[in-house]
């Protein structure tokens, strides 16, 4: 159990730092678990043949253990090590993504081999360790496959809910590696003892025999072998395809969050785990009763069961939403229980389709084995044609039927793979009992396909609107949380003109009927819509008021497309766009009548990348402007965008007198995970300028060079007709009404969060500790801290006129200033001449003095 609790808890920890160099779509998530699992192949299939002829299998296990956790304390190193190598590589041959991407991955998968190879050994050489007999070889083999399945579940449960949250990674690691040394020195402890006791008795002639029966291998005719490696095969390959849909189908109803992936995978193992215990006690019985043929016939049972299972869940699946929300409503007043209550709602669909999956694998090795044979290399054979089927599974599934197919198409064909699984399963039993005849063949291939086609034509239903309501992110704001009142809740109003299962999420995108906002939504987490056009126009505007002449900007985010039409109003010679999904980018085309369809602009390069992955093999000096808009920073693989390490990347390509302006959020994020941002962000820039938009919306400015302001700076971005036009959208018509958004600069921001702990790479403050506050109502609280340390500006104003402006777009956030305000106005109406209006400036500066104070 220990062993598949480090092997998950490194998986993790790997997949996290080689994302930091593939990046975080679903192609590089897909590069990453294809090479972790051909390592487990490749190492199964060679201790396949090497456990049979060892003397001491245990003792090489310790040593595969002690290797395993000195690689993984040392992996950080060699990933440093061979960074130039690849960046070398792009610079002096200038290769196409994809060809660059699959250097990459042939590089850095050569490096995982090692470890990964030494973990798909240990299963062989464990059981050629305890296994004596055939007799039994279910029961050892299962429990051992079933003990190693369920570490691999504490391993999960721990990496997710307590080290990487408490410990960050590189301790994490050192935990693992620690628990290495220990199964390590168990090891040898145990040979030293095994070899001890083997001296100090005389060995018999009864027992030479024994030992040399022992080690002659006896499998069932070769012509018997080909069936249950298929099976092996198509059951590993369904398996790894079904995870990879119900990944996606986590990341509807509970949100893209590590805690979601986690129950995710905890609910999957569970199942698979607990199969395998079980399994191998129930194919040694079904061997004693039948032999082979009732081996092969309880694994075409467990296909057929499996198959039912998957497809019968698939109508169940609109339900989870609502049982979502039932759940939060039941643990309403205890939050700190919902995420563990929420491992209910994956368990429901995939415990008992996990839990056949966990029982062929015993069966598998059971049918393989004869009397009296060494079962290491059958274990070792399947484990390693099964893990290559998985190999298949989730490239197929990430690449392949998620996009084209879509989540519900992907697990059909899963579906379908079992059904056919069953089928050799079928064959074989009859084969076995000599009872195939012809017409039987005939019969059972002809109900095996009408079956496949059957689960493809009687289609489960799937709402979109239901499923992709995010109602994750929006349970707290529903009135009526009964079943009617949730789906009133998600259709009310709204009709849906655009959806698609892309490569990392579902992009939909929804007109409100009643008045006509249109709003875009990743996996029911609304992105952009009509009622955040503040937001989204300030951004594309604010950084160029400090770099008004830039030649180089990138924007990294498309959503709408507003933004970026806001960008192509300026001057630029050059305007890259980084954009993770491809569905984004034809979802954007909905916004076209607001957006300008910038993605027609000639100075305009889309490239569809994980942001830092691009950034990454940018120059340095590149980028004059760059503005940055990912998604909500809770979310895997999004989380990587608001880290120290990737803003001091983003500073390297910033040209010296580069500007950076970074879209953050004060909804559904703690006091301290706001300040945490703030503060990171701070710390890699030496001037930061702070700006709030749309009452939840913080812009913060970074750059190496001076960001002061004035009335005269702000005002030279209205010299601009198409700026100015597009800023009067937004009820924006003076300078005065930009410098009133400005909340404070680099030195109040110190002050402010000298005591907060920065978000890097190692730690992921905010990916873990942002989705605990998911339920809570943070917005007033954030607002009123935020607001406790907001510098006014009114000295920077020349003109009564101008501090009226200003004083109302304070009054507009700020009730304290409506005073201000009216005492302004009062002067402005009482002394109409020239000296009148001086007087009645000074007494309002008086009021505005005295609100900021």
């Amino acid at each position: 159990m220990v062993s598949g609790a480090t092997s998950l808890v490194y998986e993790t920890v790997w997949s996290r730092q080689l994302h930091l160099i593939f990046g975080t779509s679903q192609v590089a998530i897909s590069t990453v678990l294809a090479a972790f699992m051909a390592g487990l192949a490749l190492g199964a299939l060679f201790a396949s043949h090497w456990a049979a002829r060892t003397k001491y299998p245990i003792l090489w296990y310790g040593v595969l253990e002690l290797f395993i956790g000195g690689y993984a304390v040392y992996f950080p190193t060699l990933l440093d090590f061979f960074q130039p190598v690849y960046l070398e590589f792009l610079t002096v041959f200038e290769p196409t993504p994809l060809a660059f991407a699959t250097f990459q991955f042939l590089l850095i998968g050569l490096l995982l081999l090692p470890p990964t190879a030494c973990m798909g050994a240990t299963l062989p050489l464990l059981v050629r360790f305890v296994s004596t007999r055939s007799e039994n070889v279910g029961c050892q083999v299962g429990r051992l496959y079933g003990a190693n399945t369920l570490g691999a579940v504490l391993g999960t449960a721990f990496a997710a809910f307590l080290l990487l949250p408490q410990f960050g990674v590189e301790q994490t690691t050192y935990w693992a590696a620690t628990a290495n040394i220990v199964l390590a020195f168990a090891a040898l402890i145990i040979t030293l003892v095994i070899r001890q006791t083997s001296m100090s008795v005389a060995v018999s002639p009864t027992r030479i025999h024994h030992h040399n029966t022992f080690q002659s291998i006896r499998y069932l005719p070769v012509a018997s072998i080909s069936p249950p490696i298929a099976i092996a095969a198509l059951t590993g390959f369904a398996s790894l395809l079904c995870e990879v849909a119900w990944f996606r189908l986590t990341s509807l109803v509970l949100g893209g969050s590590a805690y979601a992936f986690s129950i995710m995978l905890l609910a999957f193992l569970l199942g698979i785990g607990i199969g395998g215990w079980v399994g191998g006690y129930m194919a040694d019985r079904s061997f004693r009763v039948g032999g082979h043929g009732r081996v092969f016939n309880g694994l075409m049972w467990f296909q057929l069961q499996l198959a039912c299972f998957c497809w019968i869940a698939m109508y169940f699946y609109n339900e989870m939403p609502i049982a979502y929300v039932s759940l939060y409503k039941y643990f309403e007043n205890s939050l700190f229980l919902m995420w563990p209550a929420m491992v209910l709602l994956p368990l429901a669909v995939m415990f008992f389709p996990a839990l056949l999956m966990g029982l062929t694998f015993p069966y598998l090795v059971r049918v393989m084995a004869d009397s009296g044979s060494d079962i290491s290399h059958l274990v070792g054979r399947i484990y390693g044609v099964n893990t290559i089927g998985g190999i298949f599974g989730a490239a197929s599934g990430g690449l392949l039927f998620l996009p084209w197919l879509y989540m519900s198409g992907a697990i059909l064909i899963a579906i379908s793979v079992n059904l056919f699984a069953a089928l050799i399963a079928g064959i074989s039993s009859l084969s076995v009992r000599g009872r195939l005849s012809q017409s039987v063949l005939i019969f059972t291939v002809i109900a095996t396909f009408s079956g496949i086609m059957l689960v493809h034509w009687q289609r489960p239903p799937w709402d979109p609107r239901l499923m992709t309501a995010g109602l994750y992110s929006y349970v707290a704001t529903l009135s009526d949380v009964s079943r009617k009142g949730v789906i009133d809740a998600v259709k009310g109003s709204t009709d849906l003109i655009f959806y698609e299962e892309g490569l990392s999420s579902v992009v939909t995108v929804e007109r409100d009927r009643e008045d006509g906002n249109i709003f875009l939504s990743n996996n029911g987490k609304v992105e952009a819509s009509l009622y955040d056009m503040d937001t989204q126009i300030l951004l594309a505007h604010i950084p160029f008021i400090f770099s008004p002449s830039p030649e180089q900007v990138l924007v990294i985010g498309l959503a709408s497309g507003i933004t970026l039409g806001s960008v192509t109003l300026h001057p630029a010679k050059n305007i890259d766009l980084v954009e993770l999904e491809p569905a984004v980018v034809a979802a954007s085309h909905q916004f076209d009548k607001y957006n300008r369809r910038p993605l027609e602009d000639p100075r305009v390069h889309l490239e569809v990348n994980d942001a830092r992955n691009f950034l990454a093999l940018a120059h340095d000096n590149t980028y004059d402007l760059v503005s940055s808009q990912p998604s909500n920073p809770w979310l895997t693989g999004v989380s990587n965008l608001f880290t120290r390490e990737f803003f001091e990347l983003g500073k390297q390509k910033l040209k010296p007198e580069g500007v950076w302006v970074q879209w953050l959020q004060t909804y559904s994020m703690g006091p301290e995970d706001v300040k945490t941002l703030l503060a990171t962000f701070s710390d890699v820039y030496e001037e930061v300028s702070v700006f709030r938009v749309a009452a939840a919306d913080l812009l913060v400015v970074g750059s190496r060079r001076d960001l002061s302001l004035s009335v005269d700076r702000f005002g030279k971005i209205f010299e601009n007709d198409a700026v100015a036009n597009d800023l009067k959208l937004i009820g924006i018509e003076r300078p005065e009404q930009l410098l009133g958004l400005h909340q404070f600069s680099r030195d109040t921001l110190l002050s402010f969060v000298e005591t907060s702990i920065l978000n890097t790479d190692d730690n992921m403050r905010i990916e873990y500790s942002t989705p605990l506050k998911l339920f809570e109502d943070t917005i007033g609280i954030n607002i009123d801290m935020l607001e406790g340390y907001a510098k006014a500006l009114p000295g920077l104003v020349n003109d009564v006129d101008g501090l009226l402006v200003l004083a109302s777009t304070y009054a507009e956030h700020d009730p304290r200033w409506r005073r201000a305000v009216e005492a302004l106005q009062y002067g402005v109406d009482r002394y109409p001449n020239s000296q009148g209006i001086s007087i009645a400036y000074e007494d309002a500066l008086k009021h505005v003095r005295e609100e900021e104070q």
